[in-house]
Parts: C-alpha cells; structure tokens; sequence
C-alpha cells in the first residue's frame, strides 16, 4: 500500500521568507531532464521526518493549489457564486451542500498528512543516492535501510522556492508523493536530478565509482580520533577506481600501544545485502577497515616504504577496494582471501572482527545517513584460513581457534582486562605470523597480569 510523504529536512529553519504561500515552481519530467544542467558527480543526502503537523499540511495544501489551479479557482468561483445565490435568493442549501462536499475533499488530503505523521513520528527518514530514494528506519538507536525506490519510479519532481515535492509511478511501492522543506533545497534538488537524470540516461549503478562528500570525510575523520585515536597522518591515495582509499595512521600511545591504521573510503560503497542480512542479522552496508600493528613495526619510516613492512597495510588496501570490485558484502566473522602474489607477505588472507581496543561493534552514522560499521583485519595464516573455510563455527569458536581466547569468560573480565588481553593475543598472533619475538608484554602490566 503507498502512502503520502512529507519529509521536513531542518525543523529550526523558521525564516520569513518561507512564511508566504507565493507559488513559483519549476516542473521536471524524464521529459525534460535531458536539458537541465546537472553537476557531474552527486552527493548522497537526507531528510529528516521532525517537524510539526502544520508545516506538513501547509506543504501539502500548496503543492495541492498550485498543480490544480483550474479545479481550485472553479471550486472559488462556485462557491462566491453559491454565497451569491444565497443572499439574493435565501435559499442557502446549495450553499451548505457545496461547503460539505469541499469539506469532505479537503479533509482527505489532512487525514492523510495526519495519519503519515502519526506512522512515522521521529523514527524514519529519506535517503537520496544513487540507488534511488530509500526509507530508513531505526531499530534499537541503530539505523537501517528498509526498502529503496528506484529512480526510474519517479514520475515528476516540483521545486518550489521554499520545498521539494516528488511524485511516483503507480507501481511504486514507497510512496505516492514525497514533501522536502527546510534548508539547503538547492544543492539538494541539483544532487537529486544528478541521480534521476544519470539512470534515465542508462547510466549502470555498478560502474559508477562511490565516494564520500567533503562533510562526511570531516564526521568520519573526526569519529576515528574519538574511537581510536589522535591521526598522526592520512596517506592519501594517488590514483582509485570504483572507490577512493586514504589511510588514517594513529600511533602507538601508552592507552593503545600498537599502530592503528584505519581506511576512509571503503564506506562510500554500499554492500549488496538482502533484508534479513541488514535488519535480522543487524549488519550494516558500508564498512571502513582497521588493522593494528605492533608498536615497532616500521609505518612511519622515511622515504618508500619497503615491501616488508609495507605488505600488511597492502593487503588492507585490497580488501577495501575488493568489495567494490567484486560487488562483495564483507561481514564481522568472515575470513577474506586472496591468490594475488603479495612480495614479502607472510599472509594472504584475513580474518574480519570487531576492532581493538574492546573488540566490541564499532560503527558511525554520518549526516547523509551511511551508518559505517569499522571492521578489524586480522592476517591469518594459510593453514588458520583453510581451517575457517573447512568448519562451520561460531565467532567464540572462531576466535578460541585463532587467538586462545575464551571470548564469553572475557567478558567477565573488566573492561581494561578484557582490552589488554585482546590487544596481547591479536598483537602476538601477527607476531607469531611474521616470526618475530613475542616475549615482551604489551601495554600495562598489572592489566596483563590481571587479565591471565
């Protein structure tokens, strides 16, 4: 069954200017899109469904005008010539019979409005991007995409100075009719005809590349420094396809002795997942990647740097372009592999896991609504990856296997018990890999101990 949308995108904005009910609007069909000037790469974008119940009927009363206005000024016409017919005759039912009629009609229209704005109260809202308009909707505080309209659905979409109204096909199933008001209408109705105008061009979803707006790299840049750490520095990838990966580079501190290296970019692809996936199995669509590394390990070094420190964070790198490549979904508990000669590499495959410090679910929803979930690498051996892909085991089994970690006694541990154990196994496991020493204890000592 589709419903009536009215999405309101900021519910401060309360300026003057969007105060009077002048009508200006611009009308754009499949018909016409091929003549707008539309910018060359569109940006993702939101709306948000907070707003008052009166903000909506208004928007919905003047979209409502202005594509009737024969139909409204033949119902005022009749209605000034019933008042009319009524003072110069005194027979006043045509009069009230007219105003009943009009009343009924009206009155659907803010049943409507009333009942959408009772369904989804503050717990839903629009996405706009490539894939077409989806409802988000949010589950337990986490966000989750519930169903998606392609853009070949829309029919027409009206730019008003003060609001954004979309129509639909009648064989979409997401709505009838979508309402934006609030601030930045503009930029937003011009990512929006970027999007329909680029599918109805033929334009296929799978090659065009995926990258992130310049707000959302400073919400993500600034979410890795509260989660992980203050950034040291970012590399930045010189040449990307499909996506574009830079790498955030923590340091070693005395809270979180090890490197981390954490990517920006892998989120901007979204992984092919099917509902149950996304809203049973509570997974996300957008991953970034993170692997530790010991806290002598040479990432920093001047110059080039050699391929036999440079391999882990190589492999890093192409699980992060994989995904998009491949049009694979990676999720927590997965192990990834490749038959890519890697020079140097003690490892070709990896293991997927929350990431250090607590090995707990990390992830960020950014303003255009992406909820990023940051997976941590773990390289694993030929033979630890060949024995996941042969069993079918749990995460606790999974993670007894390759760390010696009882994962449901850990979490009996406080929490710097817990991190200080994780953070020994998983530093010592690559250790192990690389066939360095492992003797010396990493980060606090009584915490080391407390956690044995």
């Amino acid at each position: 069954m589709r419903i009536f949308c009215f999405i309101h995108l900021n519910p401060q904005d309360r300026s003057p200017q969007n105060s009077n009910f002048t009508v200006h609007m611009k009308t754009y069909s499949s018909k016409n899109l091929g003549d707008i000037q539309t910018p060359t790469y569109a940006f993702p974008f939101r709306s948000q469904f907070h707003t008052s119940f009166l903000t909506l009927l208004k928007s919905a009363f003047k979209h409502h005008f202005a594509c009737q206005p024969l139909v409204q000024g033949l119902q005022v016409a009749v209605l000034v010539f019933a008042v009319f017919f009524g003072l110069q005759t005194g027979h006043w039912r045509s009069l009230f019979l007219f105003l009943g009629v009009t009343i009924v009609l009206k009155s659907t229209l803010v049943f409507n409005v009333y009942k959408l704005y009772k369904a989804l109260g503050d717990k839903a809202y629009y996405r706009f991007d490539k894939y077409g308009i989806s409802l988000m909707t949010v589950i337990d505080g986490t966000q989750f995409r519930y169903l998606t309209e392609p853009w070949r659905s829309v029919e027409k979409v009206y730019e008003y100075s003060d609001s954004i109204v979309i129509t639909f096909k009648k064989e979409a199933t997401i709505a009838e009719i979508v309402h934006l008001t609030g601030d930045g209408l503009k930029e937003d109705v011009k990512n929006l005809l970027a999007f329909w105008k680029q599918v109805e061009e033929g334009v296929a979803i799978d090659t065009t590349d995926d990258y992130y707006g310049e707000d959302e790299i400073d919400e993500i840049q600034d979410f890795i420094e509260r989660r992980f750490g203050e950034i040291a520095m970012i590399g930045h990838e010189k040449k990307s396809e499909g996506v574009h990966i830079d790498l955030a580079v923590i340091e070693p501190s005395e809270e979180n002795p090890y490197y981390t290296i954490v990517t920006i970019g892998a989120g901007a692809y979204r992984m092919p997942l099917t509902e149950e996936q996304r809203i049973d199995e509570v997974n996300m669509e957008y991953n970034e990647y993170v692997m530790c590394l010991p806290p002598d390990w040479k990432v920093l070094e001047e110059g080039p740097i050699k391929e036999e420190n440079w391999w882990p964070i190589r492999l890093l790198k192409m699980v992060a372009h994989s995904a998009k490549d491949n049009g694979d979904a990676y999720l927590c508990c997965e192990t990834i592999s490749f038959e890519e000669e890697l020079e140097a590499a003690k490892a070709k495959s990896v293991f997927l896991c929350s990431p250090l410090p607590n090995l707990f679910r990390t992830h960020y929803t950014t303003k255009t609504g992406r909820t990023i979930n940051f997976l941590q690498l773990i390289p694993v051996s030929e033979e630890e990856a060949n024995h996941f892909d042969s069993v079918s085991a749990t995460f606790s089994e999974k993670i007894k296997f390759l760390l010696d970690v009882d994962y449901e006694e850990a979490y009996d541990l406080t929490t710097e018990e817990c991190e200080a154990l994780f953070t020994q196994k998983i530093i010592s496991h690559f250790k192990t890999l690389c066939d360095l020493p492992t003797e010396e204890p990493i980060g606090n000592n009584d915490s080391r101990n407390a956690a044995h």
